[in-house]
């Protein structure tokens, strides 16, 4: 989901849209698709959850968020 729909991915099964959460998933169960991953922030995630479209919610803990810029926690080294 972005307000920037004209971003282009260099991967073809990334698509970027406006559409709502409830649209996003009837075009992609169009497209034969039953499962779909949710990459994105609160309002993204969010969207999705109050839609009731969520069955599932794996977390992935990234040590730095965005680039190299921020880190998420601090880990002492056993060197």
């Amino acid at each position: 989901m972005t307000n920037h729909e004209q971003t282009k991915s260099n991967n073809p099964t990334v698509v970027f849209t406006k559409r709502d959460a409830a649209e996003i998933v009837e075009m992609l169960e169009k497209k034969g698709h039953t499962e779909a991953v949710i990459i994105g922030g609160e309002m993204t995630i969010s969207y999705f959850l109050n839609a009731e479209l969520v069955d599932d919610i794996y977390f992935v803990v990234e040590p730095v968020l965005f680039g190299s810029g921020l880190l998420f926690f601090k880990i002492k080294t056993l060197i």
